[in-house]
């Protein structure tokens, strides 16, 4: 055998057996991606950009609190935000008129 044959063939062996590897890796790769697609959980996803406004978390619940939203919005100085949300909660019923005042008064507004 020539010189050249003998390379030709290990060239080809070699062209095979890393070619081979590459599809096992390529197929084990998608298995794993289609697992994981059928065990995600939509509502466990974290919220991005283009999930906000439909995402669990951001959804109201029946027992959000509208003193506590209140003072969140106190604590980074959006004082007319904080009094809507109160206003709003008393047109609702989910706020008495004295826990308005009294937030107002520890508030200094």
């Amino acid at each position: 055998m020539s010189r050249t044959l003998i390379l030709v063939i290990e060239f080809l062996v070699v062209t095979g057996v890393c070619f081979s590897i590459g599809m096992y890796l390529a197929t084990r790769f998608e298995q794993k991606k289609k697992a994981r697609r059928r065990n995600m959980n939509p509502h466990s996803l974290p919220m991005s950009a283009f999930s906000v406004f439909d995402h669990p978390a951001a959804r109201k619940t029946a027992n959000d609190n509208p003193l506590e939203e209140a003072e969140l919005f106190m604590v980074y100085g959006k004082k007319l935000q904080a009094l809507e949300v109160l206003r709003d909660a008393m047109l609702k019923k989910r706020v008495t008129r004295e826990q308005y005042e009294a937030f107002k008064a520890n508030h200094g507004l």
